[in-house]
């Protein structure tokens, strides 16, 4: 998805995004995940609660990495890539604190009714 959506600016004339709009780039990058996971976890019949945990974690991540960028930690070469390694850590740290909900087939799951 990511892929896709650098290849559609690409097409509409923004050939580096990620140079010329970085911090954007990152954010796009980070809500992309988000959508995907949200998309995924209901599929499974996830609730809402632990769909928006996880998909929060991908946010915060690309937040957190923007914020970094912008106070010089993060250098703008690293800043888009490093989005998809930080929502992946996060993403792995709210799985450990629901580690029964993750860990045990989809078939437990209540079928998205909260």
């Amino acid at each position: 998805m990511i892929g896709v959506f650098f290849g559609v600016a690409a097409l509409l004339g923004f050939t580096d995004l990620t140079q010329e709009a970085p911090a954007l780039s990152a954010l796009i990058c980070s809500v992309i995940l988000a959508g995907a996971m949200v998309a995924w976890m209901r599929f499974r019949r996830m609730e809402w609660r632990p769909t928006l945990e996880m998909a929060g974690s991908s946010v915060a991540a690309g937040v957190l990495l923007i914020a970094g960028y912008w106070i010089g930690i993060v250098s703008q070469q690293a800043l888009v890539p490093s989005v998809c390694g930080l929502a992946c850590v996060a993403m792995v740290a709210v799985m450990l604190f629901r580690l029964p909900l993750y860990s045990s087939g989809h078939a437990g799951h209540h079928g998205g009714t909260t």
